[in-house]
């Protein structure tokens, strides 16, 4: 391996040290995800995947930030604002379903490209990773539900007898009482 290539593998490395699912690897396991990351670099205004895609990799916001926006008929919808050190895409790997949402580059990116191969192979070898992805995973849905049951409280409250508000009101999951 060449000092360039050293170089740049240890810079990969560091930046993957920063994204909180790999934080805590241990740094062969590191080493071997750096080794087998792509740099990527987009200007502002491009797309990292839209919304529809089937998403092939997750990307690592070296620098720059990315956008995650929901398109409907009223237009964009800004969801979050993702920076240095988050992962992106990384939901969307473990589903055969269109993306729900498109990234954005906001301003000019650096990111690492992780593969969803290689997604697919660190979790099966490394099990550490999986408890990982599955607590993300978990948090995501959860978050979901939480808004799901935000906006299930809305609807009853201005709309109580419209056919969402009782499809809400029946549902077995949610909280029976507004806050």
């Amino acid at each position: 391996m060449s000092d360039d290539q050293a170089t740049t593998l240890n810079e990969n490395v560091a930046w993957l040290r920063q994204v909180p699912l790999f934080s805590g690897m241990e740094e062969n396991k590191l080493r071997m995800l750096a080794f087998a990351s792509e740099r990527v670099s987009m200007e502002e205004g491009a797309y990292l995947f839209r919304q529809g895609d089937t998403v092939d990799a997750s990307y690592v916001v070296v620098s720059g930030r990315v956008a995650i926006l929901h398109e409907d008929e009223d237009g964009s919808h800004d969801i979050v604002t993702l920076g240095k050190g988050e992962l992106v895409g990384e939901l969307s790997l473990f589903t055969e379903e269109p993306c729900l949402t498109s990234a954005k580059a906001l301003e000019p990116l650096h990111l690492l490209r992780i593969s969803k191969a290689i997604h697919i192979r660190m979790l099966q070898e490394f099990p550490d990773i999986a408890v990982g992805m599955t607590r993300i995973l978990a948090e995501a849905l959860s978050a979901g539900l939480q808004e799901i049951f935000r906006l299930r409280r809305i609807v009853r409250k201005y709309e109580p007898e419209s056919e969402i508000g009782e499809a809400l009101k029946s549902h077995p999951g949610a909280p029976d009482k507004d806050p």
